[in-house]
């Protein structure tokens, strides 16, 4: 029995002769045409291909954030204008009248206590007459006189309302007549002081100090408001004869005029005037 490596010459020996003979072949015939022994190609060793990765999902674009339009405010109407506010009227005017028919130097001091009328009347005589007359003969002419024309008669030596109102009407001529009016409210006689001296340009004589003491009013001041009709009297300018008076004028409100001008009493009789407000005008 053959051995292994007997069989294994062999094997190569036949192998060696299978191999050399195309070539014996081909040398011996040389118009064969020589089957070719086609080399088997060797199978190309491909490379191996690639595995191509999977083409990565493209990331969709991420969608567009929707740019929100944004819901346009609504369109307010136009808040309507309002209203504007009314100016407020402006307060009225007011203006101020002031009449005084004093004149410059007629003002006279009583020369005895008790001629406090006849002085009185003698300034009156000069702001009517635009006179300056201070005498003292004209004033003791002036007592006798209305001394004679007193309602009543007096031993003080003093004079009454009347008296100086007839005394006044003989030398004032003209269309208006001095006489001794009195009245139940201060008012009353107050606007008709000052009606009289709108009416005639004169002055005005009044008893002050519960009819003990004479006056003379020479004027007045009043206020006028736009759109109202009359005026307001404020107070009067009033002129007195003795030092402690308002000499020879002075402006009054109604206030501190009503502290003075009080209502007329005497003490030892009951006369026509008795608590009443007493003038003397024309």
């Amino acid at each position: 029995m053959p051995t292994a490596a007997a069989l294994r010459r062999s094997l190569l020996l036949a192998v060696a002769l299978a191999l050399a003979l195309p070539w014996q072949a081909l040398a011996a015939d040389p118009t064969a045409s020589p089957t070719p022994t086609e080399t088997p190609a060797l199978a190309p060793t491909d490379s191996p291909v690639p595995t191509d990765s999977p083409a990565p999902t493209p990331t969709p674009p991420p969608a567009p954030t929707p740019t929100e339009t944004p819901t346009p405010a609504p369109t307010d109407s136009p808040a309507p204008s309002p209203t504007p506010s009314p100016s407020p009227t402006p307060p009225p005017s007011v203006q101020t009248v002031e009449v005084d028919v004093y004149r410059t130097g007629a003002a006279v001091h009583q020369f005895t206590p008790t001629w406090c009328v006849p002085a009185n009347a003698q300034k009156m005589l000069n702001i009517i007459n635009a006179t300056a007359d201070r005498r003292y003969i004209t004033q003791r002419r002036t007592n006798s006189q209305i001394q004679r024309l007193n309602g009543y008669r007096y031993t003080t030596g003093g004079n009454d309302v009347r008296g100086w109102a007839r005394f006044l009407d003989t030398h004032v001529g003209g269309e208006w007549h001095y006489a001794d009016r009195s009245f139940t409210s201060r008012l009353q006689a107050v606007s008709a002081i000052v009606e009289s001296i709108d009416r005639t340009g004169h002055p005005v004589g009044i008893v002050v100090h519960h009819g003990s003491h004479a006056w003379t009013v020479v004027g007045y001041r009043a206020t006028v408001t736009e759109g109202v009709e009359g005026r307001t009297i404020v107070g009067l300018y009033v002129s007195g004869s003795l030092r402690r008076d308002p000499f020879a004028q002075r402006y009054m409100s109604l206030s501190t005029f009503a502290l003075y001008y009080t209502r007329y009493h005497e003490a030892t009789r009951r006369v026509v005037w008795e608590g009443k407000f007493v003038i003397v005008s024309e």
